[in-house]
């Protein structure tokens, strides 16, 4: 019967993920999940001054503040008309499901076998929710789109250090490689490769012959793998190979556009207030005609530099915990995987501020609940020795 809470919120968040504010199903799932957050929120509120928590919290309370005292309908020329909830009920649940990973880790109610089986869940869920998200498009648009989740096969990289067993882990990785080079998102792919490179050298570039060869293997089925399926994929969509030639060629898909209209909006105003404060929640769409699709734009244009002293003293935060030699070395590795994925995908696209996102910030709260336990535990050894 203990396990039956956990279980429940796990089946929310693959839910919600998978389904989005698009079915009524999914809206018990976040109303359930509000729950858990709620409560891991009034557990770590003791824990408040602890870094990456208070980064966290203030970045939260943040956008509450401001989706509150904002206006709730906004429009924009490319989105059209649309209610602001949608936006921070994907900023809530991104950032709350930390205080309730980090509270059941951290009173033993999570361990590494509960995180490997929310894994192989999500990664199922993904793909279904890929299959939908493309047969969609085709239907919609009779052609190729790209697809947003690509970054949430992304934030699925770090979970692969679970996996212990690498006829496993090996073709998890590739199909995680499949999915995201379909999807046709281009700091995705970036994010992955970058992502891969480094779980690769961690799992397989150790000393010893029997590891070597296990390298060796291992390095000549991805790159096989990897090259007949970067030739399917650009033998049947040809949107893969046209945005990569964009690419070179400088094209951004109106990403630049945004970005200047929402930066001059904030450099060029007159306001004092504007520049410290920002104007509003979501208001980079009345700028724009659409969100930043940038972490710090949206950010700026929101609280203006009030915004940007947070998430930079955030980052802080999370590069500062690198430091803290308690911490497991598969767990030191996972933050570093978690920090580049966020980081660039911030700069790229959005990170807080997109649901896809949540299975990283649930990772990241397991991963500092669990390592309290172990401070707790050497603290206590270490009284106990000088009593």
């Amino acid at each position: 019967m203990k396990t039956i809470p956990k279980y429940i919120f796990f089946i929310s968040v693959l839910v919600f993920i998978s389904l989005g504010l698009v079915s009524m199903v999914a809206r018990v799932a976040l109303v359930i999940i509000a729950i858990y957050i709620i409560l891991g929120a009034c557990y770590s509120i003791h824990h408040i001054n602890k870094p990456l928590i208070s980064g966290i919290t203030l970045l939260l309370i943040l956008n509450t503040l401001y989706f509150l005292v904002s206006d709730k309908e906004i429009f924009g020329q490319t989105i059209g008309h649309t209610n602001t909830f949608g936006f921070y009920a994907n900023i809530f649940l991104n950032l709350g499901v930390f205080y309730t990973t980090y509270w059941m880790a951290k009173t033993k109610k999570l361990d590494d076998n509960d995180m490997l089986y929310f894994f192989y869940l999500m990664v199922i869920a993904s793909v279904f929710r890929f299959v939908h998200d493309m047969t969609t498009a085709l239907e919609t648009y009779n052609t190729n789109r790209t697809l947003n989740i690509g970054y949430l096969f992304v934030s699925l990289v770090p979970y692969l250090i679970f996996v212990k067993k690498k006829y496993i882990s090996i073709p998890i990785l590739l199909l995680l490689l499949f999915l995201i080079l379909s999807t046709v998102k281009r700091g995705a792919v970036l994010v992955f490769c970058l992502s891969a490179l480094y779980y690769a050298k961690i799992m397989y570039l150790k000393p010893g012959v029997k590891n070597v060869i296990v390298a060796v293997i291992s390095l000549v089925v991805i790159v096989v793998v990897g090259y007949y399926l970067l030739g399917n994929i650009l033998e049947n969509n040809s949107l893969f190979l046209e945005r990569f030639e964009l690419t070179k060629d400088g094209f951004t898909n109106g990403r630049d556009t945004i970005y200047s209209k929402i930066w001059s909006a904030w450099f060029n105003s007159d306001s004092i207030m504007n520049l410290l404060f920002g104007f509003g929640f979501c208001s980079s769409v009345g700028f724009a005609g659409n969100y930043a699709h940038n972490d710090w734009l949206e950010l700026l244009s929101t609280a203006g530099l009030l915004g940007i002293m947070i998430y930079v003293l955030y980052y802080l935060q999370f590069i500062s915990i690198l430091n803290n030699k308690t911490f497991e070395t598969d767990a030191k590795h996972m933050l570093i995987l978690i920090l580049v994925a966020s980081f660039i995908t911030s700069l790229m696209s959005m990170c807080y501020c997109d649901v896809d996102h949540v299975v990283l910030t649930l990772l990241l709260g397991y991963i500092i609940g669990k390592n309290e336990i172990k401070e707790i535990v050497q603290w206590k050894k270490k009284k106990f020795l000088e009593e």
